[in-house]
């Protein structure tokens, strides 16, 4: 710079970037002999195994020659000379700690420090002191040197101005000076506060670091002595594996009886010469075989549940007949019990919503049977209301009821709570598990209220979105009396002879042409010879499964027939549902018969004939133009006029109870019974007042 400035003449100004050069290739070596090597030489070679090609460089993980890496004691590995010279954070820990005289080990901060302070303890407040100085002293000197090169540039241009340029100089240095202090005491406290953090920074990871490493021991050591409990745990895995495949045999054993109770209380309910006294016997029965095929199905939301899928179904259904279902199941059980049994529905209930209506029914029984069943006197009340897509079901009882501490642990699987009750109750433990989880799946919430020796309340709230465009009404199986077009063939394949009577007994009134047999063989057989409209294959038959056989079926014997599975393994067409494509659809014992008319008439494509309520409504004007016999007489004005209001008010407990009076009054009644109780059985109220309407037109 003196050079550069003309201090020593014009020729020597012209050499001033060459003298740059070997000056600062002088003081190099000039620096590390004056400091000991301190601002040049980091530390002292170490071996870095220099047998091996290259090293991997921790901060960067690239590859570089051994001669190009060190010990990094900061990250406590191999560094690269690039990252090394990058990194700041570090804060030179590499560096050798040296003094003046060589005997006394100081701190690395600075010449300055070790000729001031090399023998006394320095507070903080010196050090910050110490380090505003250096910062200060800097600073100072890049201001003089600064201005100083300015005056001598002046100087030379305007040499009649000597004075007046050394007064400007003279107050800039004092004015930048001011500067000069403040910035430095900024740049001290920025300094201190970055040390903090990074010294917390490194104090946590130090922390984590220690943290991991005991983490690593307390495995290890785990591992060491785990040797048992994994044994134990792998025993308690096959017990678990054994648990489930029992349930999904047992429940597979059950259906098979249940479906022959199911199936035959459908035929029976369907039949007109069954009296009707003994027709609702029947329908409990029937519901009741409903009941336990929803209990069993329960042994499969177990095996869901414990694996971590649990599906639910989106399907349009009646919630009012499934609601009302629910309610004449169990007030037959509540009656059985001497408990009173009350049921409301509050609010507009929309007629058909979008759901899971088996999910929905698993959850009501679930909470009345729990209610039912833990209330010795008393009542049950049962009310759902419905506003804004989301149904309330509330169930109360006089029961028991539920200590504190046991509101949530009923909840849990195999839990039940503390009883207070004399007499034992059954039961699993299971149910409101279930429940729970069944009302989350389906975007609800569920509490609970309860007083020990008051009773309970349960309130679960659940979306139930209202079909706005709903499909037309399916066709339930007591409806159908046959279908429209020729006549078609059936071709049962099942090794259960009971199943195979029971489907015939329910297909063959509706004007099918049924043929059954025991096995895949006889059907592939019986395909050949006379191809059916519809093939309904069971899956686990001896010899040939159905899946192999519904293979064969489909492409060489009988493409063209619609084949449908039928298993009392859900868990196996659920396993298989995807997996082939050679059926065009599954239904699990136990048949459901409405559901069964509906996906034949899917399958191929008919037209149900159904028992017109007009020849109800025909036979009532019939009897009331032509005069009534002795054995067909009406009841009196009085009591068909009740049976209209009642059912003007859609009452349909009601309108039983009345019925059920009105056969018991006279054998003489039982002919308008058996002609109103179907027409209440499927809510059509507008023929069941039309129809009454007609009888008290004709009646005098």
């Amino acid at each position: 710079m003196l050079l550069f400035s003309g201090t020593f003449g014009p020729v020597a100004a012209g050499a001033a970037g060459f003298a740059g050069f070997v000056v600062a290739f002088a003081a190099a070596p000039a620096i590390a002999w004056a400091t000991r090597g301190r601002h040049y030489l980091a530390r002292e070679p170490s071996p870095v195994g220099l047998g091996s090609t290259t090293k991997t460089c921790c901060i960067c993980q690239y590859a570089f020659e051994p001669e190009d890496m060190a010990n990094c004691p900061a990250y406590d590995g191999l560094i690269c000379s690039l990252c090394c010279t990058l990194d700041a954070r570090c804060g030179d820990r590499c560096k050798v700690p040296f003094s003046v005289d060589g005997a006394l080990p100081v701190r690395r901060d600075s010449i300055l420090q070790t000729s001031l302070w090399s023998n006394r303890q320095v507070s903080k407040s010196n050090q910050r002191a110490r380090r505003f100085s250096k910062t200060f002293l800097s600073l100072i000197l890049m201001i003089a040197g600064v201005i100083a090169f300015a005056y001598m540039q002046g100087t030379l241009t305007y040499p009649d101005e000597r004075s007046a340029i050394w007064t400007v100089a003279w107050h800039m240095f004092w004015l930048f000076t001011i500067i000069a202090a403040m910035s430095a005491w900024m740049i001290v406290l920025a300094r201190e506060s970055r040390m903090l953090a990074q010294e917390e920074s490194e104090r946590q990871t130090t922390l984590l670091m220690e943290e991991i490493e005991a983490h690593e021991r307390t495995d290890a050591a785990l591992q060491q002595s785990n040797g048992k409990l994994l044994e134990a745990k792998e025993i308690a895995e096959r017990a678990n594996t054994a648990k489930s495949r029992y349930m999904i045999g047992i429940r597979h054993e059950l259906r098979s009886p249940l479906n022959a109770v199911l199936g035959y209380a459908q035929v029976l309910d369907n039949d007109p010469t069954i009296p009707i006294r003994r027709r609702h016997a029947i329908r409990t029965v029937r519901r009741s075989a409903e009941h336990m095929s929803s209990l069993i199905d329960g042994l499969l939301d177990i095996s869901k549940i414990e694996s971590g899928r649990l599906y639910l179904e989106r399907e349009e259904f009646d919630v009012i007949e499934l609601l009302e279902q629910m309610a004449d199941m169990f007030r037959l059980e509540a009656k059985t019990k001497g408990l009173g049994f009350y049921f409301t529905l509050q609010g507009k209930f929309p007629r058909v919503v979008y759901g899971d209506a088996k999910r929905l029914r698993q959850i009501v029984i679930n909470l009345l049977s729990n209610a039912v069943k833990f209330t010795q006197k008393g009542d049950v009340t049962f009310r759902v209301r419905y506003r804004d897509m989301f149904a309330e079901i509330e169930v109360v009882d006089t029961g028991s009821g539920i200590h504190a501490d046991d509101l949530q642990k009923v909840f849990e699987p195999f839990e039940r709570g503390r009883h207070t009750g004399s007499n034992p109750i059954s039961g699993t433990g299971l149910g409101l598990t279930i429940t729970r989880l069944l009302i989350s799946v389906m975007g609800g919430d569920m509490t609970v209220d309860s007083t020990p020796g008051k009773g309970s309340s349960f309130r679960a709230r659940l979306l139930l979105s209202e079909a706005t465009y709903a499909s037309p009404r399916l066709s339930a199986y007591s409806q159908v009396s046959g279908y429209e077009g020729p006549r078609r063939r059936i071709l049962i394949v099942d090794d259960d002879k009971a199943h195979c009577e029971m489907m015939t007994d329910i297909l063959e009134p509706l004007g099918f042409n049924v043929r059954s047999v025991n096995s895949g063989v006889e059907c592939l057989v019986v395909a050949r010879e006379n191809p059916a409209d519809l093939v309904m294959l069971d899956i686990a038959m001896p010899g040939m499964s159905g899946w192999e056989t519904a293979k064969v079926l489909r492409e060489s014997v009988a493409p063209q027939s619609r084949i449908m599975v039928v298993s009392g393994n859900a868990f196996e067409i659920e396993a298989f549902r995807g997996s082939f494509g050679y059926h065009n659809t599954v239904m699990t014992k136990p048949i459901d018969a409405n559901a069964l008319v509906q996906e034949i008439a899917k399958l191929l494509e008919i037209e149900w004939r159904m028992r017109g309520v007009e020849a109800g409504i025909a036979e009532a004007e019939r009897q009331a133009s032509s005069g009534l016999s002795a054995s067909r007489r009406l009841p009196s004005r009085a009591e068909l006029a009740d049976l209209s209001r009642l059912g003007e008010i859609g009452y349909v407990r009601g309108i039983r109870d009345k019925l059920i009076d009105l056969g018991n009054q006279s054998a003489d009644y039982l002919w308008l019974v058996e002609l109103l109780e179907p027409m209440v059985g499927r809510l059509d109220f507008p023929r069941y007042t039309a129809t009454l309407s007609t009888l008290l037109d004709g009646e005098p």
